[in-house]
C-alpha cells in the first residue's frame, strides 16, 4: 500500500477539529506545563530529588507554553530541547502519556516552522486552524502516525461518542455535582450500569457497546448498597457483569510517609489496570479527601486528569456542594472553587432540587467542551426519583425551564 492510500484511511474526525480551537490539541503541553509548576516550586526538592527537572531543564520545557501561546515568540531549537529533554526525562509519568506528549510537541514544532517560511501568509491562511490539518501529506508518514493517534485519542471532537447524552462523553473527565442528600450516588450508579450495559437512559443517548465500568465508592457500606437495590422481599437488582463496584477502606493501613490522597489514588489505578476499566465513576472522593482548600482541590483535578490520561479512559467525578438558594438558578459560582476546578474538567453537570415535588430533580450543564450545550436554563432534564422493585433510579419526565423548580422570589 502506497502512503497516499494510507492517508486516504485516516479517519474523519480530524477534519472536524479545524473548527475547534487552534490551541486544543495543544492542551496536553498546557496542562503538563502546570502540573511541573505545582510540583517543583519548593527548591528543596528540586535539588533533592532524582527525578525532578533541574532548573536549566525547566527554563527550556518553560518555552513550550510560550510557543502555544503566541507562535511569533517561539525558538525551533529550544523547542527541540524540550522535547529530548521530555523523551529521556524520568519524570514523565508513563510511555503512554510521553507518547502522547512527545506527539504534540512534535506538532507544535512543525507550526513553527511552517510560520517560518512565510509568517504573513501563515496568518492569513492558518489563523483560526493548524497548517497540519491541510498539509499532512507533506509529512513522513511515521511523523503523521504518531501525532494522528494522538489526536484520535485524545481530541475526538463533535464525534466523540456519549456516555451520558451531551452531559458526558467518551474520553471526557466529567463532574456531576448537587447538595447532600439530593441524589447524585442514584444517578452515578444508574448512569454507570447502562454505559456497562452499553444501553440508554430513558430519553437521552448513550454508548452503542457495552464498557468494562469500575464505580469506586465512597459513599455507600455494602450493605447500605444492598439495601438501595433490593425490595421488600429480597430481591436484588441484577447490575451488568461489566459493572464493577469497590470500595477502599478508609481504615486500610497506609504506607509510611505515603499521604492518604496519593494511597487512595494509586489503589484506584491499580484497580484499574487489574480490572481493564474503559470507564471510571468516583463518589465522592472530594467529600473523601476533604479539599475544601483550592491548593488541594486544583492538586486532586490535576492528579485525576493525569491518571485519566494515562490509563485513557473516561472518568466521571461527583462532588458535594452546600445548599442552595432555590429562588435562583444553578451557576458555576454554586460549586466550591468552582472555577479552578472547572477550569480542569472537560464537561460539568448538577443535579438541582425542584420545589415541584419532594422527589423531583432537574440536571443543567454547567460546562461543556466538546458536546452541545443542550440542557442549559431554558431546557433542564427533569426527573423523578422512585424505585421500580428493586432498582432505585432517576426517571426521565420531561424538559422544563429552570424557573419552573425555583420558588418565587419575594420582596
Amino acid at each position: 500500500m502506497n502512503e497516499n492510500n494510507m492517508f486516504s484511511k485516516i479517519p474523519q474526525t480530524l477534519t472536524t477539529m479545524q473548527t475547534q480551537d487552534k490551541k486544543l490539541p495543544f492542551e496536553l503541553i498546557l496542562f503538563f506545563i502546570n502540573f511541573v509548576k505545582l510540583t517543583h516550586r519548593r527548591e528543596s526538592e528540586r535539588k533533592s530529588s532524582n527525578i525532578m527537572f533541574s532548573d536549566d531543564e525547566l527554563v527550556i520545557i518553560a518555552h513550550l507554553e510560550q510557543a502555544v501561546a503566541d507562535l511569533r515568540c517561539t525558538n525551533p531549537e529550544l523547542l527541540e530541547q524540550a522535547k529530548r529533554i521530555l523523551a529521556e526525562s524520568p519524570y514523565v509519568p508513563s510511555d503512554c502519556f510521553r507518547r502522547s506528549l512527545l506527539a504534540s510537541t512534535e506538532l507544535l514544532l512543525i507550526e513553527v516552522r511552517a510560520r517560518q517560511k512565510n509568517p504573513a501568509l501563515y496568518d492569513f491562511l492558518y489563523s483560526d486552524t493548524l497548517w497540519y490539518f491541510h498539509n499532512r501529506d507533506r509529512l513522513p508518514y511515521e511523523v503523521v502516525k504518531e501525532i494522528d493517534h494522538y489526536l484520535i485519542s485524545h481530541y475526538p471532537g463533535k464525534y466523540s461518542p456519549p456516555l451520558f447524552d451531551a452531559f458526558w462523553l467518551k474520553g471526557e473527565l466529567a463532574f456531576m455535582f448537587g447538595s447532600a442528600g439530593i441524589g447524585k450516588s442514584i444517578l452515578a450508579v444508574q448512569i454507570a450500569d447502562a454505559v456497562a450495559r452499553g444501553a440508554k437512559i430513558q430519553g437521552f443517548d448513550g454508548p452503542q457497546t457495552p464498557m468494562k465500568v469500575g464505580l469506586f465508592d465512597f459513599e455507600l457500606s455494602g450493605l447500605q448498597h444492598l439495601n438501595r437495590y433490593s425490595d421488600e422481599n429480597g430481591n436484588r437488582y441484577k447490575f451488568s457483569p461489566n459493572f464493577l463496584r469497590t470500595e477502599i477502606s478508609v481504615n486500610a493501613e497506609i504506607p509510611k510517609g505515603v499521604p492518604f490522597q496519593d494511597f487512595i489514588l494509586e489503589e484506584i489505578e491499580k484497580r484499574i489496570i487489574k480490572h481493564r476499566l474503559e470507564v471510571v465513576v468516583i463518589d465522592n472522593l472530594t467529600a473523601l479527601l476533604n479539599i475544601t482548600e483550592t491548593k488541594y482541590a486544583l492538586e486532586l483535578m490535576h492528579e485525576l486528569r493525569l491518571l485519566k490520561l494515562r490509563q485513557n479512559i473516561s472518568m466521571l467525578v461527583i462532588g458535594k456542594t452546600p445548599k442552595r438558594d432555590l429562588t435562583k438558578p444553578i451557576t458555576q459560582n454554586d460549586i466550591a472553587d468552582s472555577m479552578h476546578l472547572l477550569n480542569l474538567c472537560d464537561s460539568a453537570f448538577c443535579i438541582g432540587e425542584s420545589v415541584k415535588e419532594s422527589n423531583v430533580r432537574y440536571l443543567k450543564q454547567i460546562k461543556v467542551r466538546n458536546a452541545e450545550f443542550k440542557y442549559d436554563s431554558d431546557n433542564v432534564a427533569t426527573f423523578r426519583v422512585v424505585k421500580n422493585g428493586p432498582y432505585l433510579c432517576f426517571e426521565h419526565i420531561g424538559f422544563h425551564d429552570e424557573e419552573e423548580h425555583l420558588c418565587a422570589r419575594t420582596e
